[in-house]
């Protein structure tokens, strides 16, 4: 295409261009994320309909049921083989949705900007999910295979941060709950045009990122090009693993945050700051995931992070057992440990995806892949919350005859959660990785670097450097040396 030319071959300031500019890509469209989704989208929601869970679970549902689209998009990258094209095409006709939330706060019939604000999330979650298949297979060619796993660490690492900055940012802006309805609806739907703008800026930043050409190859029918993946064995047995992995994600990461609420009864405000907090702790932990996968695999990787998934969650029975003045700290503390094993699982999972994709042909491979993962994350959650409304004998199971259980219904599912958590260790067994590792060697490497970690931590925050005159004599020695 005229307008998104490809290079035969990148030389390696290029690809450090491509790479850089894609850093920010990620940046911005994090940045867009946290604008647009989550509790601003639940908020906006509960504006314009505030008794209808109805509209919160078609939201919900919207994006797991949007990556169906990868299948075709398949099929559409091996056509027009200009994977650059189909990102900035359909990423940006996706993020102009956004632009519409003003005008569908201020309709008068909210029934109808409801359904609109639903189309809105379709549109833009279509356009995401294409943009996504063509940019990964993309990047599986741009990126060297030795810089994989550090160039991810560290973008994750960047834009976790943007985005924890981001709601923290929100956080002071948005008014309290006493406010007048209208007000949060219109302050909220800014949030969005801003998150619209942001995406308009991540696309420019892919627009302007060098795309090197595609291998050619016979013309192949979609059904044999998803039948590739799938006959390779070892790719095979990664996607019994994803699929562990997204139902154990599924049935406990998303109802964390509940259980600090009407569990341990913390308000609203504490738990939105432990969630940036957590954020923030994340992206010092990305870096350090990214580290153990370059010195090691990212198989080594997912071997150390699951466990300690796993004894986070196993923590949150204890913390209910527990008398209110420990389990309260308990779980906090089992918040954050959950947190900083999923950044290294969430990186160990790309960073493993993407290497089983051959380059040149790695659409096939990419969509199966997140599909795979997105339908177990999808349907977990749902299945977790019909069996502990079962548990607690809430819900349509009401009447029904059950054990008492010395806990919630939440916290019984997360505890079965971890027998999943077990059946995916044993799929990561059989994982092909390019050398054994001992987790207790990996959990060594884990332990060095944060005690560097923390130490750097330290001399950045020391008071030396921290004092006005420190500060104003490396500005004047600066300028000096210019």
């Amino acid at each position: 295409m005229r307008f998104f030319p490809q290079s035969p071959r990148l030389d390696d300031a290029q690809v450090q261009r491509g790479m850089r500019l894609l850093m920010f890509d990620t940046i911005f469209f994090q940045m867009m994320t946290v604008l647009t989704s989550g509790v601003i989208l639940t908020d906006f929601a509960r504006g314009l309909a505030p008794d209808s869970d109805t509209l919160i679970g078609l939201l919900v549902a919207t994006p797991p049921l949007c990556q169906l689209i990868q299948v075709p998009t398949i099929a559409l990258v091996e056509r027009l083989r200009n994977r650059r094209a189909i990102t900035v095409i359909a990423a940006t006709t996706g993020r102009l949705g956004w632009f519409a939330l003003p005008f569908i706060a201020s309709m008068q019939d909210k029934a109808t900007a409801a359904m609109l604000l639903v189309a809105v999330q379709f549109w833009y979650h279509l356009g995401t999910y294409v943009a996504g298949c063509a940019i990964s297979a993309w990047i599986r060619d741009l990126v060297p295979e030795q810089r994989i796993s550090g160039y991810f660490g560290r973008r994750l690492a960047l834009s976790t941060t943007a985005g924890a900055l981001t709601l923290l940012a929100v956080w002071f802006v948005l008014p309290g709950a006493t406010a007048p309805a209208e007000a949060r609806l219109n302050l909220l739907s800014i949030c969005f045009a801003i998150g619209g703008a942001f995406g308009l800026a991540s696309s420019w930043f892919i627009a302007c990122a060098p795309e090197p050409v595609q291998p050619e190859r016979p013309h192949t029918p979609l059904l044999s090009l998803l039948r590739e993946p799938l006959a390779d064995k070892a790719f095979v047995r990664l996607l019994a693993f994803n699929a562990g992995w997204g139902a154990l994600f599924g049935m406990t990461w998303q109802f964390l945050p509940k259980l600090l609420l009407a569990r341990f009864a913390m308000p609203l405000s504490t738990v939105m700051a432990l969630s940036m907090a957590g954020l923030l702790l994340n992206a010092l932990f990305f870096r350090l995931w990214g580290r153990i996968a370059v010195r090691r695999d990212d198989r080594a990787l997912l071997t150390a992070a699951l466990p300690l998934y796993l004894l986070g969650l196993a923590l949150w029975p204890a913390a209910e057992l527990a008398p209110a003045a420990l389990g309260a700290p308990v779980a906090i503390a089992a918040f954050f440990l959950c947190g900083i094993a999923f950044s290294g699982m969430q990186l160990g999972v790309t960073n493993t995806g993407l290497k089983f994709a051959p380059r040149g042909k790695a659409a096939a491979y990419v969509a199966c892949n997140s599909l795979v993962i997105g339908a177990a994350s999808a349907t977990s959650p749902a299945l977790g919350g019909l069996l502990s409304d079962f548990l607690d004998g809430k819900g349509r199971f009401a009447g029904m005859a059950h054990p008492h259980l010395p806990v919630s219904g939440l916290t019984a599912v997360i505890t079965l959660a971890i027998l999943v958590g077990f059946y995916a260790m044993r799929r990561l067994e059989r994982v092909p990785a390019p050398a054994e590792h001992e987790r207790s060697a990996v959990y060594a490497d884990v332990l060095a670097e944060a005690m560097a970690l923390a130490s750097a931590a330290g001399a950045f925050l020391a008071p030396r450097r921290l004092s006005p005159l420190a500060l104003l004599g490396r500005e004047r020695g600066g300028r000096d040396g210019k």
